[in-house]
This record gives C-alpha cells, structure tokens and sequence, in this order.
C-alpha cells in the first residue's frame, strides 16, 4: 500500500470495494425480490433499475447466471495460476493445483448454500442434463425450495420435460451465459499483463512431461463430471436424502475429481466454463479439438448419472410406469 502520495492503490481499493458491496445488495434485491417490501421498491434510483430488470429476467434465472459466472471466474483464474507455476517448474505448481481444487469446491459450495433454493443451485449444464433425464416424465420439478416435488401449475424452475422444455432450456443458456461471463472478467482481470489472460483447454503432463492424450483427458472429464451430477442428483432430488448437507457432499466430490482427474485433464467438469475458455483462448474451439472432447465426456456424464439413479440405484421412488419410458426424448 505504501504511505506516498504518488500511490493511489489505497483509495483504488476503496472503492473497489465500496462498488462490490453496492453491486451485492443490488444483485440481491434481483435474486430475493420477494423479501423486499412494497416501500422498499419505490425508493431509490438502483432499486428502481432492479424491478426493470426483474420484470424481464425470472429469479432463478438469475441465480444460475451468478453461480455459473463466480464459478467460471474462480476456476479460470487458478487454471491460470497453475499454469505459470507449473511453467516456472518449483514447487509452487503442486500447491497451485491443491489451491486450485480447494477453492473451487469452496466457491460451489458457498454458491449452492446462497441460492439452492431459488433456482436449485447447478450452474453447471451436465446437473442439467442429468436433472433432465431424472424428471423426465414423472410430473416433477424443483419447488420453491429448491427440492424435488411434483408440480402443480405453471412450473417456474426445471422440471419435467414434458411440462415445460422452457424452463430446462433458460437453465442451459443462463448457465452458458454466466460461463461466457466469467471468461470475460478473467480476460478484463489479466489484461494488463501483457500475456493472453485465459488458459488454453488442454491435457496435463505427467511428471516426466509427456502430455495426457484428448482421449484420456476426455474420459476424465467424463468419470469426474459423472461423479459431481450423480451425487448432486442423490443429495438433491433424493426423498431419503437430508438436503442440509448436500452441498458439502457435491464439494467434496469436487474436491476427489480434482484431485484425481485433475491432473489429467485440468479438472473443469462444466461445459459452460470449458466452452467459456475455449473461447477466450483465442477462439480455441475452433480449431483444436480438446474443448469439444471435453463438452461431449460432460454432458455424457450428466446424462448417464440421471439414468443410473433413475433405472438402477433409485428406481424405488419412482413409479413402475416410469421406469419404461424412454430417456432419449429428453434431450434438448
């Protein structure tokens, strides 16, 4: 910080700081609209920006915009930081990638606490999916809790496919769009550097600096996305789940794929980061093939976890007609 009058570090902070807790409240005031008063909506100039906003953007739309974007923000940057440690060749690269699965797992948890019960807490397209196949025709949704019930009137959170493809596809597309949004703070965050400010999606090395293959990269991500959405399903849509914990249990499970296929293939396990990043690294997508490799071992994961529970380990809590139904129409 420093004491000279030349320095404005301080007074930059200031107010760095000062704009985030305004944003907070204001962010806050769009999620949990249904706290506010009705005087609480008539005063003030930002209050007054928030009903425009939230009279065209749904609450839990909103959520998952937020939670995809604190998400994209956070693994973006430690890829970053791990990457230069790891460039260096010290030690600092090994506790780069602790910090890196750590933090992350920190932030879905911190995440999925705030907002579970608004919108659900995903913020990842493969728990979308994988809510997809589990609710596809049994009538059922998440309630205003953020819990699985069934659904009576117009659903307004993911559900049954047939009830309403809208709201499962405004999941996708606000997720998608919050991964995208993160990439964009982690470019503005680096700019000044010098050096492009996103990591490029691509296998890890060994220790002996041969690099992992796209093919078992891709199935790392596969096995470690798979492992995230089937536990988020259980401890979510589970009726003999206590839903207080979830939220440590999916955090955990972050932590054990990143440890384990982390390595492999950089641990990202949500396409709406990698397809983020593919394209903040210099439109990478277009041209390598590892960022689609990765979107199809997600997404295949998030499938093939809603079909497990629902045909295999869960398959007593839903009714017998259900479980002959095909799962393809589910897709989007």
């Amino acid at each position: 910080m420093g004491a000279s009058l030349d320095n404005l570090t301080f007074p930059l902070y200031l107010a760095a700081q000062f704009l985030g807790a305004i944003l907070s409240v204001v962010l806050f005031n769009i999620v949990r609209k249904d706290q506010l008063k009705e005087s609480e909506m008539t005063k003030g100039y930002l209050t007054k920006a928030v009903q425009t906003v939230t009279a065209k953007v749904d609450a839990e739309d909103t959520c998952e915009f937020l939670g995809a974007l604190f998400l994209s923000l956070t693994i973006s940057l430690n890829q970053i930081a791990q990457s230069d440690a790891m460039a260096s060749q010290d030690a600092s690269g090994i506790a780069a990638c602790a910090g890196k699965v750590w933090s992350s797992a920190a932030c879905l948890i911190s995440l999925m606490y705030a907002l579970s019960d608004v919108s659900g807490g995903l913020f990842n397209p493969a728990i979308t999916l994988a809510y997809a196949v589990r609710f596809f025709n049994t009538g059922e949704g998440l309630d205003e809790k953020g819990a699985c019930s069934k659904v009576i009137g117009q659903p307004a959170r993911i559900c049954d496919w047939k009830l309403s493809s809208t709201e499962t596809l405004k999941y996708f597309v606000f997720q998608l769009l919050g991964g995208a949004a993160g990439t964009g703070l982690t470019i503005l965050v680096w700019l000044a550097s010098g050096t492009w400010p996103v990591a490029a999606i691509q296998p890890g090395f060994t220790k002996d600096a041969h690099q992992y293959t796209n093919w078992q990269a891709m199935f790392a991500e596969f096995y470690g996305t798979f492992l995230i959405c089937f536990t988020m399903v259980v401890v979510r849509l589970s009726k003999k789940a206590v839903p207080e914990f979830g939220p440590f249990v999916v955090g955990g499970c972050v932590i054990a794929a990143g440890y384990a296929f982390g390595p492999l293939s950089g641990g990202y396990f949500n396409p709406a980061i990698v397809l983020g990043d593919a394209v903040g690294s210099k439109l990478q997508v277009i041209y390598t093939m590892p960022p689609l490799l990765y979107v199809f071992g997600q997404l295949l994961g998030g499938i093939l976890a809603g079909a497990v529970f629902r045909l295999f380990t869960h398959k007593d809590e839903l009714q017998a007609s259900d479980l002959k139904q095909n799962l393809l129409p589910v897709l989007p």
